[in-house]
């Protein structure tokens, strides 16, 4: 088991979960996965604009930039709060500082 799965997904009773949420077993195991993969995600795209700074790679660092604000509002959707919608909102505009349409322009 993978050692963040205890912090982010709680030990739950399953046969409890199953009679509150009406939902299998097996579901609320794909949504603790699912969770945690975009946990991670974000941590390997914040540690990745590490090497990839603005300085050096400016349009590198927009797409990793850009990358990091997807996965944090796709977990926004999920949680409660509005910190994270926020702080993925920040990195999606940040992004698009550097890939602007005179440097990248739009796909014909």
């Amino acid at each position: 088991m993978h050692r963040l799965v205890g912090q982010i997904c709680k030990p739950i009773d399953t046969r409890r979960a199953q009679t509150v949420t009406h939902r299998p077993r097996r579901a609320l195991e794909e949504e603790c996965h699912w969770h945690l993969r975009y946990r991670e995600g974000v941590a390997a795209f914040r540690e990745a604009l590490q090497e990839r700074t603005r300085e050096r790679v400016p349009l590198d660092w927009a797409d990793t930039q850009n990358n990091l604000g997807l996965a944090l509002v796709s977990l926004a959707e999920r949680e409660k709060g509005r910190a994270r919608l926020k702080e993925g909102l920040a990195a999606l505009r940040e992004a698009l500082k550097e890939r602007t349409r005179d440097r990248v322009p739009p796909p014909r």
